[in-house]
């Protein structure tokens, strides 16, 4: 659904938006707060409308059934179907986006996070690990450099674009770990992954530009 095209490009403008305008306009009053409530909230909005008007299908087992936000926002979702883990016949596998009318179920939409056995992989694993060396690289790196830096800095000059980037680790962990948790499995994650891990080295480029010229 065309819902689903809205939250991703806000995704996408939001961490175009962390990763190199507000560390920018970081200095200047509260902007770069403003910035990150307002799409927080915007996208909360966005992923509780779609969890409320829309259904899925396993193809497993042609059970129907909704999701809750929560699990709405953290499933990967493609064009006309999304992964997710059948509440019938446990199977994690692409469903089939239908109405919410369509959805023949009596129990309230589910947010089943702590429910399904943790599924093993390999993969999921080392792409944490990846992200999170990454990450802790980029503050080494920045507590390395920092003593020559120029006297009187203020520590916001300095540290804005580590703890700005933060929420890009955060979201990679978030999703590869809730996909461990119901058994997904998808290229999507190896994408999100490598796109985190190209920005976090194009974050402590620039964060080497900033501390070069202090």
């Amino acid at each position: 659904m065309k819902t689903n095209l809205v939250i991703r490009l806000v995704t996408v403008v939001a961490i175009a938006l962390a990763l190199f305008i507000l560390p920018q306009l970081w200095d200047f009053s509260g902007l770069p707060i403003v910035v990150i409530a307002a799409v927080l909230v915007l996208t909360f909005f966005l992923v509780r409308w779609h969890a409320n008007h829309t259904g899925y299908q396993c193809l497993e087992c042609r059970h129907t059934f909704a999701i809750g936000p929560i699990t709405d926002f953290l499933s990967p979702h493609l064009s006309g179907v999304k992964m997710l883990r059948c509440p019938q016949c446990g199977a994690s596998s692409w469903c089939e986006e239908i109405e919410r009318s369509q959805v023949r179920q009596g129990p309230a939409a589910i947010d089943k996070f702590e429910t399904a056995p943790v599924q093993k992989s390999g993969s999921l694993t080392v792409q944490i690990v990846f992200v999170l060396i990454i990450y802790t690289g980029l503050w080494v790196y920045t507590f390395w450099a920092w003593p020559g830096a120029a006297a009187g800095v203020s520590y916001w000059t300095v540290l804005k674009i580590p703890l700005v980037t933060f929420i890009l680790p955060v979201l990679q962990l978030t999703f590869c770990l809730y996909a461990l948790r119901h058994g997904y499995r998808s290229r999507i994650y190896l994408f999100v992954s490598l796109f985190v891990i190209v920005f976090l080295l194009l974050a402590i480029w620039m964060q080497r530009t900033i501390l070069m010229q202090l």
